[in-house]
């Protein structure tokens, strides 16, 4: 290349003309050995952009390899996501990257899906800046990223199965409801999230009355039945953010959280009451179901759900036997 046409050029190693030969698959060069999933150490002896003319010089000393021109425009992102050798999910971690390098600035490692051969794969890339002024370049890495994407992949699967074997660990496996490990650990949670909040949590301890009647004079299945409904109506009558679970036999507990007005614990429970009374019937023999309640508000900063129980347990113990 005569010396005439490098003078004025600016000189930088450009990381871009490793996403060229994304678009040159077909020329027989580099990317042909990249796109085999390996990585290699690419070493070239010049790199010229023009910037005024919107080209890429690029030529190295590999095998095989020769001097080659590229056009700016042909990298853009909305040129390659055209093309199809960069995925739309991508386009915003490609254009990070190619605006850094269009002014110059280094850019942290991002992560891109593309397409080569027919199929989908990941890279990572970063550039880095070196040097200052004329003396300025951009040292582009690249890195084949299939491989830690699919260890990523199965360790997010694997979070995901754990994650699934904690809920339905701390879930009653009749009702559905929390059972008392998981209510234990969510009401220790909420009372902790709403300790600098406004309102108040309301603790409801709740036995079925005439129970035991139905399992001795209906069947377990009837009772069964009757622990069934009453966790539905429980879900059906409060908020997403509220907890309910079971601690065994028929005693259940609630946490309402974030109460305005101590009038509004009353009408809840009275609702709830009149919502869980049920009449259950076989072979002609009727039994009513009615519910018991206890009652503890969460106004201390140090509550707890052993405290709150305690409180709840005397409240219900005062209405059962007053």
């Amino acid at each position: 290349m005569k010396k005439g046409m490098l003078k004025g050029q600016r000189r930088k190693l450009l990381f871009t003309v490793i996403f060229i030969m994304i678009l040159t698959v077909s020329l027989n060069m580099i990317a042909f050995i990249w796109f085999q999933l390996r990585v290699y150490h690419m070493t070239f002896q010049q790199e010229f952009v023009d910037m005024k003319q919107k080209r890429i010089l690029l030529y190295g000393d590999m095998e095989n390899e020769c001097e080659k021109h590229y056009s700016l425009d042909r990298i853009h992102p909305s040129e390659m996501v055209k093309a199809g050798y960069i995925c739309e999910e991508g386009l915003t971690q490609y254009e990070k990257l190619y605006f850094s390098i269009m002014e110059e600035k280094e850019c942290e490692p991002v992560v891109l899906p593309v397409q080569y051969g027919g199929k989908r794969g990941w890279i990572r890339s970063r550039t880095i800046i070196n040097g200052k002024e004329k003396n300025k370049k951009i040292i582009g890495v690249l890195e084949n990223y299939d491989e830690q994407k699919e260890k990523e992949a199965e360790i997010e699967h694997h979070l995901k199965n754990i994650n699934k074997i904690q809920k339905a660990s701390q879930r009653d496996f009749l009702t559905g409801v929390y059972n008392r490990e998981g209510l234990i650990q969510n009401i220790e949670k909420a009372l902790k999230e709403d300790k600098n909040k406004q309102g108040v949590d309301a603790f409801f301890i709740l036995d079925l009355d005439h129970f035991k009647e139905i399992n001795d004079f209906l069947g377990h299945g009837t009772g069964d039945q009757v622990l069934q409904n009453t966790a539905k109506i429980l879900d059906q009558c409060f908020r997403k953010e509220d907890i309910v679970g079971r601690l065994g036999g028929d005693e259940f507990v609630l946490l309402i959280r974030r109460i305005d007005r101590i009038e509004a614990v009353h009408r809840m429970a009275k609702k709830l009451n009149e919502s869980l009374c049920n009449t259950y019937e076989k072979d002609g023999q009727r039994i009513q179901i009615s519910a018991s309640i206890g009652i503890a508000l969460g106004q201390a900063e140090t509550e707890s759900f052993e405290k709150l129980y305690e409180k709840a347990d005397e409240a219900l113990y005062e209405v059962n036997y007053k």
